[in-house]
């Protein structure tokens, strides 16, 4: 009862929130621009295809995508003035935004991959500083230096070991769950619609 009173209540927030596509059964994300340029960053001299796009805008569809659950469908609609309508600069900022999801999936592979070097190497260093403090001969209470220093490798040892649980289930946990979204952003289906007297939503 308590998980079918949740589902209907994020559904009604959904519905309050986010237009729905019913025929796809899809939860809309819109957007509204002037123009297709100004979802880019306006120094950016790469390519039309590969620009980056307006941090302000990227938050937002991802902010917006990660409000609604992972197993709904996404749609992204751009919504354009009709008087800039182009068909050639519509197929490149699609293919732009594609492009954005893919790089940001990059960088999170890219991610997770320094936090298994640096979980590997706190991993083995804990071991050897563990295994150094418990194998170290008993040390008379005369020589407080050599006390504090094996006291140092146990408590070191600890620590990195904690760094290294820190990093597989809290950063990347994260890190894997953000990957998730930009591959199911990647996934959805991106379009523009056009009107009169479109009011930008940034």
């Amino acid at each position: 009862m308590g998980d079918n009173m949740f589902k209907r209540k994020y559904e009604d927030t959904m519905q309050y929130v986010y237009k729905q596509n019913k025929e796809k059964n899809a939860v809309l994300v819109d957007v509204r621009l002037d123009d297709y340029d100004t979802m880019f960053r306006g120094w950016d001299a790469s390519p039309a295809v590969h620009r980056e796009m307006e941090p302000d805008l990227f938050r937002f569809l991802e902010e917006s995508g990660f409000e609604i659950a992972l197993k709904e469908t996404i749609e992204f609609c751009f919504y354009v003035e009709k008087n800039n309508y182009d068909q050639e600069k519509e197929t490149v900022s699609n293919e732009a935004i594609k492009n954005n999801f893919r790089m940001a999936i990059f960088r999170a592979d890219r991610q997770l991959k320094r936090n298994r070097r640096r979980m590997l190497a706190y991993v083995m260093f804990a071991i050897l500083f563990l295994i150094a403090s418990y194998t170290m001969p008993e040390i008379p209470q005369s020589a407080l230096f050599f006390q504090i220093f094996v006291q140092g490798l146990f408590v070191g040892g600890w620590v990195l070991l904690w760094e290294a649980f820190t990093i597989f289930f809290f950063t990347s946990h994260d890190i894997r769950q953000r990957r998730k979204r930009y591959v199911k952003f990647l996934e959805s289906d991106i379009y523009f619609k056009y009107a009169e007297d479109v009011k930008p939503t940034l």
